[in-house]
């Protein structure tokens, strides 16, 4: 006799939506690990920025390096801000997958589990039978001694 998993399907499915679910948040990881980065490259430019300008402060600066400051500095606000918005979306995509990846995860564990205990319902049933077998041989050998 062989063993047939009646739910063998339904596991196979779960396993192909979990293997999905998995590739979905490594894609949404990346793509949020990828704005982090270019929000951290615009805050260092920024960072960099106000340091030279300080540095320059100093020394003395002119009206035209100043209003050319404040200029870049707009900007960079700007563009810090889009990203901060990008980055707290992407962070939000990638937590959603998350939740999604770990709700299939337990489907599955919950299939293995049924998978297991039905595995060993079909070995514990053979060794019942295959004792029943061996009693019956066992008496079937003493019936022919005794005949």
């Amino acid at each position: 006799m062989t063993f047939t998993f009646s739910l063998q399907k339904v596991q196979e499915l779960k396993e192909n939506e979990r293997a999905e679910a998995a590739v979905n948040y490594s894609k949404a990881a990346d793509h949020f690990e990828e704005c982090g980065g270019r929000l951290f490259e615009a805050l260092k430019r920024k960072e960099m920025l106000t340091d030279k300008q300080n540095a320059s402060l100093t020394g003395g600066v002119t009206a035209a390096s100043l209003i050319r400051f404040l200029q870049e500095m707009d900007y960079l606000e700007t563009v810090i801000s889009g990203l901060q918005r990008e980055a707290q979306h992407a962070r939000r995509h990638m937590q959603e997958k998350e939740k999604i990846l770990q709700h299939l995860a337990a489907d599955v564990r919950k299939y293995d589990v049924l998978f297991k205990k039905e595995l060993n319902r079909f070995r514990s049933e053979e060794k019942r039978l295959e004792r029943l077998d061996m009693d019956e041989i066992s008496m079937r050998q003493y019936a022919r001694k005794m005949s």
